[in-house]
């Protein structure tokens, strides 16, 4: 099996919906084990969602779970040095975290964005990347030929209704991800972007118009329908496994061609619509 024997640190899980949760659940299928790191400070009702959505997985596999505040260094090192408890050494490492001031984004947009947003946004979707790769491999866990794997979303490559400044996070974490690949690549280590089309998550809820813009991508995509979260899962295990040893520094687009769609052309014209 394609992960056998190896550990995957999955950051991200909130519930069944989450696309961290079908990556593990790819990882366990495959073989492997997984920590999973989720967000501190959760509620009970919150927490049983997290257990819910693991908890078809196989005995043994989730070798335990560490929470963390992805927006304080501290609170990463911290969760890095309990899942070093769990396991030594790492064969992976996947970041699918986001987080923005949501309200100013869905009601006003770009040009209301403060420096408060702005650092906000960029430390929990971009430097949280860096701060978990940095602690993994102070922490001597990360493998010669293990995998680093964040998501990301086209929105960070072109303008996306309503994505604003998450478009503006996404693009300095495909940045970042870029200079990790060339830090680490001499010791075999890859670091690549998932940048799935827009899924039905708790991100996803946070977006205005994101029926409409998942609307757009099912009529203008090459596939019968855009990807869901198990196509998505399914990509991140293809990085996260030594199939993808030669691939690093990379975007890899699960969204059924439609950022290869050059001409949306399926609306009708004025001719076609008017009266014969």
């Amino acid at each position: 099996m394609l992960m056998n024997g190896k550990t995957v640190l999955v950051s991200g899980v909130l519930n069944k919906y989450s696309i961290a949760t079908h990556i593990a659940n790819q990882v366990v299928d495959a073989g492997g084990k997984v920590i999973l790191q989720i967000q501190g400070g959760m509620d009970h009702k919150k927490l049983s969602r997290v257990d819910a959505a693991v908890k078809d997985f196989p005995d043994g596999s989730v070798l335990g779970r560490v929470e963390c505040d992805a927006s304080s260094p501290e609170s990463i090192r911290s969760a890095i040095a309990q899942a070093k408890e769990m396991a030594p050494e790492l064969d992976g490492l996947v970041h699918s975290i986001g987080a923005c001031n949501t309200e100013r984004l869905v009601k006003h947009g770009i040009m209301y964005t403060t420096l408060e947003d702005f650092q906000g946004a960029l430390n929990v979707s971009s430097f949280s990347y860096i701060a978990m790769v940095q602690e993994a491999e102070k922490a001597g866990m990360l493998k010669d030929g293990s995998s680093c794997l964040a998501l990301s979303y086209l929105g960070g490559e072109k303008v996306v209704p309503h994505y604003d400044l998450m478009g503006i996070a996404k693009a300095a974490l495909e940045a970042s991800n870029r200079y990790l690949a060339a830090a680490l690549g001499r010791r075999g280590i890859r670091c690549n972007i998932l940048s799935p089309g827009p899924l039905k998550t708790a991100a996803g809820k946070g977006i205005n118009d994101f029926e409409k813009i998942g609307w757009h991508v099912d009529a203008n995509c090459f596939s019968p329908n855009r990807p869901t979260q198990v196509e998505a899962g399914k990509a991140a295990l293809f990085l996260l496994s030594d199939l993808s040893m030669g691939i690093t520094a990379e975007v890899l687009y699960c969204d059924g061609g439609y950022r290869q769609n050059g001409m949306h052309f399926n609306h009708k014209t004025p001719q076609e619509e008017s009266p014969s």
